[in-house]
């Protein structure tokens, strides 16, 4: 299957825009392990088992960690159809 200039200049600038977004939820991650002393695994390890307790900044900081894991499928997802 071939693609477009037009197509392929889409995907990467959606590329782009998942660089954007990863980087971003990157820092708040970093500054969510900094202020808790804890890395996000060990964080979301915790949280899923109900040991942190019901922590308002604990729902974020849960939310921004299924919010990278999407948006770095997403970027898969648009390298892998790139690479075809």
């Amino acid at each position: 299957m071939t693609i477009t200039r037009t197509v392929e200049d889409s995907i990467k600038r959606e590329i782009h825009i998942t660089k954007i977004a990863l980087k971003n939820l990157k820092d708040k991650l970093r500054c969510l392990e900094q202020k808790h002393n804890m890395r996000t695994g060990t964080f979301v390890k915790r949280f899923s088992k109900g040991l942190l307790g019901d922590n308002e900044e604990y729902f974020l900081w849960y939310a921004y960690y299924e919010a990278l894991k999407d948006w770095q499928r997403r970027q898969k997802e648009l390298k892998d159809f790139l690479m075809r």
